[in-house]
C-alpha cells in the first residue's frame, strides 16, 4: 500500500472495511433497500458487492485522489464470479465481460495519457465495462461527466474552486454506474 493511501486511511481503532468507512456501508444498505424488491438471490449479492467496492473507491478518491488497484481488482473478481453465474442466461458472459472491459479501457486510455483523467479512473471505467457491459458503461460515463460538469460549474460559480482545481472523478463514475444499474438495467 502506498504511503499516501496509508496515511489517508489511518483512523484510531478502526478497520478499513468495517468501521473506518461508514459512508460506503450506508450506501450499500441503501442499495440493498433500493434493489431488494427488484433483485433476488445472487443478483442481490452482486449488487451489494459492487455497491461496496464503488462507494469505497469513491471515498478513497475523495480523500487522497487515488483509485486503489486492489479494489478495482476486487471488482473484476466480482465481475468474473457474476459471469460464472450468468453462463446459463447468456451464450458468452466471459466474452461480453472481456469486450466491455477492453473497449472501455481503450476509450479511457487516451484521456488518461492526455492527463484529462487519471489512470485509476481509466481502470475504474474498464471495471464499469465489465460490470455493466459496453452500452451501460458508456451511458454511465456520460452521466458521470454530466454530473462532474454540474458540480464543477457550481463550485466555480460559488468561487469554491478555480479552473485548475483538481476534482476526483471516481465518485462521479460510481454515481453514473449506480444510476445505470438502478434505473436503466436493460442497457
Amino acid at each position: 500500500m502506498s504511503d499516501k493511501l496509508a496515511s489517508a486511511l489511518k483512523r484510531p481503532a478502526a478497520g478499513f472495511f468495517f468501521c473506518g468507512f461508514p459512508v460506503p456501508q450506508a450506501m450499500c444498505g441503501a442499495l440493498f433497500v433500493l434493489f431488494g424488491f427488484r433483485q433476488e438471490g445472487m443478483a442481490l449479492c452482486f449488487v451489494a458487492a459492487y455497491a461496496f467496492i464503488y462507494s469505497t473507491i469513491a471515498l478513497v478518491d475523495l480523500r487522497c485522489f487515488l483509485v486503489p488497484n486492489a479494489l478495482v481488482a476486487s471488482g473484476f473478481g466480482v465481475a468474473l464470479l457474476k459471469a460464472c453465474f450468468d453462463m446459463d442466461k447468456s451464450a458468452a458472459p466471459f466474452a461480453s465481460l472481456a469486450i466491455g472491459a477492453a473497449l472501455c479501457f481503450a476509450i479511457a486510455l487516451p484521456l488518461a495519457l492526455a492527463k484529462a483523467l487519471g489512470m485509476g479512473d481509466a481502470k475504474l471505467f474498464a471495471l464499469s465495462g465489465a460490470a455493466l457491459g459496453l452500452r451501460g458503461a458508456i451511458t454511465s460515463l456520460a452521466l458521470a461527466f454530466a454530473l462532474a460538469g454540474i458540480v464543477c460549474a457550481a463550485l466555480l460559480a460559488l468561487k469554491k474552486a478555480k479552473r485548475e482545481t483538481r476534482i476526483p472523478l471516481a465518485p462521479f463514475l460510481a454515481a453514473g454506474a449506480a444510476i445505470v444499474s438502478a434505473f436503466l438495467p436493460e442497457i
